[in-house]
């Protein structure tokens, strides 16, 4: 299951097309469907999925717009919902990260389209923490740092991006 699977790129990338995708957002989903078998538009927090009923969840940079309470209740909600054995494979933008982590700075309001929104990121043994406490056991932990190019406009930029990609093992 891929929590937040936007428009189903991760499905198309690894060539697996039976993982279930699951998003808010219509348009987003709209393309998914081309990509993934089974696709819901339902909202990733607040799931009505049977306990110990999902064999694997992917979430992939879905969480840097929610403060850490909220993080912790989402990584709550998928450990429940994980099978024994079960992985989850989650990612994030480091603090560290040149262009959110400059950006936002863990929790500054960064303008978008004319609205606003809070941009909250959490450093890796946060993360850590979090999925401990809850119950999981870490098998694999990297900081993956790139170089990215952004054009706005007519100007290019380029960045050094670093992100958290953690594998957890629900025993």
């Amino acid at each position: 299951m891929d929590l937040g699977c936007g428009t189903g790129i991760f499905a198309e990338t690894v060539g697996i097309t039976n993982i279930i995708g699951v998003d808010i957002s219509p348009p987003m989903l709209e393309i998914a469907r081309t990509r993934m078998d089974i696709v819901y538009e339902d909202n990733i927090f607040d799931l009505q999925l049977e306990k110990n009923s999902v064999d694997n969840i992917i979430t992939l940079f879905v969480l840097a717009d929610y403060p850490a309470e909220k993080k912790k209740d989402y990584l709550q909600q998928v450990y429940s919902c994980l099978k024994h054995g079960g992985r989850f494979f989650f990612s994030a933008y480091s603090p560290n990260d040149g262009y959110m982590g400059k950006s936002a700075r863990a929790r500054s309001t960064l303008r978008s389209g004319g609205g606003s929104y809070e941009v909250y990121l959490e450093d890796l043994s946060t993360y850590q923490y979090m999925l401990e406490e809850i119950g999981f056991r870490i098998e694999n932990i990297e900081i993956i740092g790139s170089e990215g190019s952004f054009v706005r406009g007519s100007k290019g930029t380029s960045v050094d991006r670093e992100f958290i990609v953690l594998v957890a093992l629900k025993e």
